[in-house]
């Protein structure tokens, strides 16, 4: 199985092959993934700092990929496209094809 195989598209707008958040809770909820846009209107989180690679300032300037009140990346793992990482057991290589991925589409 490869990750093209695996539903990966924001639950609101639709948007496929982009960066994907969830709420720090959810693990496996297709459909329940939000892109970075939905999820700043969802959360009503101001993502204006946000970096292409996912990370914004926090409202203290620091680096950070939660958007709004713990929203976290939805990072799939390479191993197994359909288990998504917990927040704080990423490992490298996996963050890094997320971080690969675009923001937004680029008709967006």
């Amino acid at each position: 199985m490869s990750l093209d195989d695996i539903p990966y598209v924001c639950g609101d707008c639709g948007a496929g092959g982009v960066k994907l958040w969830r709420s720090y809770s959810m693990f496996l909820r297709p459909g329940a993934y939000k892109c970075a846009d939905c999820t700043a209107v969802y959360r009503e989180a101001d993502i204006s700092t946000q970096h292409p690679d996912g990370w914004l300032l926090d409202k203290d300037d620091r680096k950070t990929y939660i958007i709004g009140d713990w929203w976290v990346p939805a990072v799939q793992s390479l191993d197994d496209p359909e288990v998504i990482w917990g927040y704080t057991s990423i490992p490298t290589e996996d963050l890094v094809v997320w971080e690969t991925m675009p923001l937004r589409n680029n008709n967006d």
